[in-house]
Formats: structure tokens, C-alpha cells, sequence
């Protein structure tokens, strides 16, 4: 989903409606709520070994024995992240 396609939803809610908490449904149907969303600071990286896998700096990466330049960022310094609950 893009943040437009998101936009667009949150406009057409009404005031009440947006004093709601934001919940998040997973796939297996468990919920979340949303603890907190907020721009990166920096670059993230997905080493590609577990699912789930803790997210990594470019400097975490190199003291885990990783070649950042085989990896493509992740998350990337000011994207928009949501993190739940």
C-alpha cells in the first residue's frame, strides 16, 4: 500500500473516527496496535537468513561478517515507519 492510497482513506474518515486507535490485522489474523510511527534516522538491512529477522545498521552488518554491497537497504534513511504495539 502506498502512504497516497492511505491518505486518501484517512480523509474520507470523520473526526470521530480518527480518534480511534489504529489496529493492524496480520495475516493469521492477530492483532496489533500501532505503538508509534515515525521517520528513519538511518538505513536499514535484511540479512535474508530468518524470518523474522532483526533489521540491521550498515555497521551491524559489517561486525556480523556481512558485505553490506551484497545487500539492498531495507528501509531507507527517512522512510516512513510504523511500529506496533
Amino acid at each position: 500500500m502506498k502512504l497516497k492510497d492511505l491518505k486518501k482513506l484517512l480523509d474520507k474518515m470523520t473526526k470521530e473516527q480518527l480518534e480511534q486507535d489504529l489496529l493492524v490485522m496480520a495475516g493469521e489474523r492477530t492483532l496489533s496496535g500501532i505503538g508509534r510511527a515515525f521517520k528513519l534516522n538511518g538505513t536499514l538491512y535484511y540479512n535474508e537468513e530468518d524470518d523474522p529477522s532483526q533489521l540491521m545498521t550498515k555497521a551491524e552488518m559489517k561486525e556480523n561478517g556481512y558485505d553490506v554491497s551484497e545487500y539492498e537497504p531495507y528501509f531507507k534513511k527517512g522512510d516512513l515507519v510504523i511500529e506496533l504495539d
